[in-house]
């Protein structure tokens, strides 16, 4: 397979880490047992979790300490597959709407973990930080992607509106209400579903289809 000039956005949260699986042991700990993974159907971590408004202030602030952001354990396959096309050509950019204060931390689980990329851009996706010198959303319209792979169902309708990229959706409780239908949004199930998918779309471009 040859990736060269194939250019791929990936989300971090939940696309290449186990971010919100590994919030809701936090949270447990810290609040009790609210609710089960499965049952976290909201984007919203307050309202999936059923916390208030001093309980997120709590762990929001914990989620975005270094210890528990280098600590993630990486997808399934996310780390053999990314290796995999950045060794056939790709150019793998990592786009996170985590606040700025995460770089490092970021950076350092990257590199900790083996993924490999051409850089690490924090966009303000959800327009939470109130800092225009962050890039917006809106920036990324103008960006050239082959492939973008979220698990927002906002931010992969975006992208997927307003970019020629193809978009895919990693399966998660909170997208599972959105429905793809009518969009040119691809469904995945993991990392090993997203690698075939992938695969035979570099094939259809290599032949001209």
């Amino acid at each position: 397979m040859r990736l060269k000039g194939i250019r791929v956005y990936i989300d971090v949260d939940d696309v290449l880490a186990e971010t919100t699986r590994a919030i809701h042991a936090l949270a447990s700990s810290l609040f009790g047992h609210r609710v089960e993974f499965e049952q976290m159907v909201e984007f919203d971590l307050a309202q999936s979790l059923k916390l208030d408004g001093t309980e997120h202030a709590q762990l929001w602030q914990a989620i975005h300490e270094a210890e528990f952001l280098e600590s993630l354990p990486p997808l399934p396959h996310a780390v053999a597959t990314t290796q995999l096309w950045h060794r056939a050509g790709a150019q793998i950019s990592i786009v996170t709407g985590r606040p700025p204060s995460s770089q490092s931390s970021t950076l350092a689980w990257l590199k900790r973990v083996g993924i490999p990329h051409q850089g690490l851009e924090i966009v303000d996706k959800y327009g939470r930080f109130g800092d225009t010198t962050i890039p917006s959303k809106e920036e990324l319209a103008h960006r050239d992607y082959t492939w973008v792979i979220e698990d927002s169902s906002e931010m992969a309708l975006f992208l997927s509106d307003r970019t020629p990229a193809r978009v895919m959706l990693i399966d998660r409780p909170w997208n599972r209400g959105f429905s793809t239908e009518s969009t040119r949004i691809q469904r995945v199930h993991d990392w090993l579903d997203l690698e075939r998918v992938c695969s035979d779309l570099a094939t259809r471009n290599a032949e001209g289809r």
